[in-house]
This record gives C-alpha cells, structure tokens and sequence, in this order.
C-alpha cells in the first residue's frame, strides 16, 4: 500500500488508514489525526530523528508504514500524560 501523503500533511487518505483500523486503540476520529514524525518532534521539542529512534524503541507509541512512522495524536496525548 503506497501512501500519498505530504512530509507536512497531518491525514492521510482513508485507503491508507485500512490497516490502523485493526488498531483498537484508534477510534475513526483518530485515523484522521494521524501526525509524521516531524509534527510529533514539534509536540514534544525534538528533532525527527530522535522521535523515530524512540519510536523503533518503543518509547514513543507510532506505527511504522515502510520507511516512515506515523503516530495517533490521541496516544502521544496519552502517553505524555501517563509519563
């Protein structure tokens, strides 16, 4: 499945969002809230590199979709909560 999406676009298209929709942690309002790991970086002040490395850790809840992350705003929202 290719993703269409721009580096700086925060939805992707619903085809793209088939498989998040196994993910019982996504709600259909967040498929829409989908954020790169650039965006992530912004929320939580560091670089993209480190949002991913974190990611692949499993430090940061995000899905990674070939070579790129994406992550649910409402679990980074939880997560930084629960931190």
């Amino acid at each position: 499945m290719s993703l269409r999406a721009t580096p700086d676009s925060t939805t992707i298209t619903p085809a793209a969002n088939d498989h998040l929709a196994d993910d019982p942690h996504l709600g259909i309002q967040d498929q829409q809230e989908v954020l790169t790991a650039e965006e992530v970086g912004k929320i939580l002040r560091l670089h993209p590199v480190t949002v991913r490395l974190k990611a692949a850790s499993g430090e940061i809840p995000g899905r990674q979709l070939g070579n790129r992350w994406r992550f649910s705003r409402t679990r980074i929202n939880e997560w930084l909560m629960a931190a």
